[in-house]
């Protein structure tokens, strides 16, 4: 029963071909064809995207309601060091600079084919953030 790898497993995915979010052609280190790329499109076809994984990112928060993340988001996985509550969400202001960590969280866990922005490399893993660079750490 557990003799078999872990590939054979899984079910396989639709090609990366399919990806229709407007941003994939700029997501260069994902989908350039002739040069150095992460070559998860051959991970992606095996079914290996992220199912069953939560990633944490540590950073200056995510945005838990953007809409390349919200389908992945998970609340255990998330934090506020900075303010102790549980909303990892970021501090806003004039300059709008605490966007890094939605970033990160989109580069893992962006939901593809949602025609919205980008595709995250683990699009089915969830997603959790740790507000704690954007101020006092008590």
């Amino acid at each position: 029963k557990f003799g078999r790898r872990l590939v054979d497993n899984l079910l396989p995915r639709k090609p990366w071909s399919e990806v229709n979010d407007p941003m994939w052609k700029d997501m260069w280190y994902l989908n350039r064809r002739d040069d150095l790329n992460m070559m998860v499109e051959g991970a992606w076809n095996l079914g290996v995207t992220g199912l069953g994984v939560a990633v944490t990112i540590l950073d200056d928060g995510i945005e838990k309601d953007h809409p390349d993340l919200i389908r992945n988001y998970d609340p255990l996985a998330s934090t506020d060091v900075n303010d102790n509550d549980s909303d990892p969400n970021p501090r806003y202001d004039f300059s709008d600079s605490n966007r890094h960590g939605t970033r990160c969280a989109g580069q893992v866990a962006a939901t593809p084919n949602n025609s919205l922005c980008a595709v995250g490399i683990a699009f089915n893993a969830q997603i959790g953030g740790i507000r704690m660079l954007d101020g006092q750490v008590p």
